[in-house]
């Protein structure tokens, strides 16, 4: 029964999550005419995500997971009311939007990580495994028909109605959270001087684990590289999927076909994701694969205006980016068990800085003139493709061999 509400639990939070989002960028671009508002919405909620990763992580080990998880959805419910309440008066001013995205993205991280921590605690490892396939299909299907949705949704239903159903599907997810039941769950209660204490210790070790992953991935070539690759490519992961599809819905004024292109996105992950299973060994091909992918489907997203086949376009897109995947998983899977999830937090924060800068450069352009920003974007995957083919590291990766491992002398 864990099994079943917790993979419920978290199967409604993202459909709230994903109504919430897209309801906000939607509604603030359409309402100010400006889209750069879009830029600043997202491109702040990721920058700020990246911020958050290493405290969060340090909250859900110190305390109940489960307490941690009823308490985010409850202050979704608090922020998404609070928000409804300055929509009613027309919102207008951005800084507004952002606090209320801000402030959410908290409690959806807690959330995250909270199911992720208490499933690999209540669940044996086997079934751990399991749960973890299952819910990543799920959330990304339902990331199609639920954009869908929600298009369907803003198009037709008041905004009453629509932050109605969205605070219903945290308050159900709060009600499943709290059913579930493990010996495991528990809150840790101390002293005030204990507290302290830990804390400190806490301080003085999130320090030294920053100091341990910069220094492998400024020393370690295959490390280094890898960053610098995946910094240049998410200036365009940042934009192309979060940014365009809604500057080429607002053109015509359809959430609808916002919610289309966010589906063709997804889809296209899907198959990409089901192509990697079966043929992922030869990593370097399959990266310049995507690279040309997502080079075609710029082109055709921004110079066709037939709507189906700017949808398509973007599938393409989103199947292209799912190649990119194997280097990622061999990324991982090379590291030394004792330092990966520090260096990989490490190369998180700064990779994670990329999307954002992407997303206003790109916006930038694209208001100058739509070439310009299709130039910027084929330089960025043509970069990608450069270094796949001529970096040592790189231009022949076999998924079995694990090329880098960080030697405990440079730690």
């Amino acid at each position: 029964m864990n099994y079943i509400k917790l993979l419920s639990a978290i199967i409604i939070n993202s459909f709230g999550d994903i109504l919430f989002d897209l309801f906000i960028v939607w509604s603030i671009t359409v309402n100010s005419g400006d889209v750069m508002n879009a830029v600043y919405l997202i491109g702040g909620s990721i920058l700020f995500r990246a911020l958050l990763s290493m405290f969060i992580g340090i909250l859900i080990d110190r305390y109940s997971k489960k307490l941690l998880m009823i308490i985010s959805n409850i202050s979704s419910v608090v922020v998404i009311s609070a928000l409804f309440l300055f929509l009613r008066f027309e919102l207008s001013t951005l800084w507004i939007g952002i606090f209320f995205i801000l402030i959410n993205d908290i409690n959806n991280e807690i959330f995250r990580r909270g199911y992720v921590a208490i499933s690999a605690e209540i669940f044996e490892e086997s079934l751990f495994i399991k749960f973890q396939s299952s819910y990543s299909v799920i959330v990304k299907v339902l990331s199609i028909g639920g954009s869908v949705i929600v298009g369907l949704m803003i198009t037709y239903m008041s905004q009453s109605l629509i932050f109605s159903i969205d605070i219903l599907t945290f308050i159900i997810a709060i009600v499943l959270v709290y059913q579930i039941k493990s010996d495991k769950i528990y809150v840790i209660k101390e002293k005030e001087k204990l507290k302290i204490k830990e804390f400190s210790s806490i301080y003085n070790t999130l320090i030294s684990e920053v100091k341990v992953a910069f220094t492998a991935i400024f020393k370690v070539k295959f490390l280094k590289q890898f960053v610098i690759l995946m910094f240049v490519l998410n200036l365009a992961y940042g934009y192309i999927p979060y940014i365009l599809p809604v500057i080429l819905s607002s053109k015509i004024n359809s959430a609808l076909f916002l919610g289309f292109i966010k589906a063709g996105i997804a889809v296209g992950e899907i198959i990409g994701l089901i192509l990697v299973v079966k043929f992922g060994n030869n990593i370097s091909l399959l990266f310049k694969f995507s690279m040309i992918g997502c080079i075609i489907s710029i082109v055709v997203v921004n110079f066709i205006d037939e709507s189906i086949i700017i949808v398509l376009g973007f599938s393409m897109y989103g199947f292209s980016d799912s190649l990119t995947q194997p280097l990622f998983s061999h990324t991982v899977s090379s590291l030394d068990d004792k330092d990966r999830g520090k260096i990989l937090g490490g190369i998180d924060t700064i990779i994670l800085l990329s999307p954002s800068l992407g997303m206003f450069i790109g916006t930038f352009l694209q208001k100058i003139n739509m070439t310009f920003s299709v130039i910027f974007l084929v330089g960025v995957f043509l970069f990608g493709y450069f270094i796949i083919s001529n970096s040592r590291e790189f231009k022949n990766i076999n998924i079995n061999k694990a090329i880098v491992r960080v030697d405990e002398k440079l730690i």
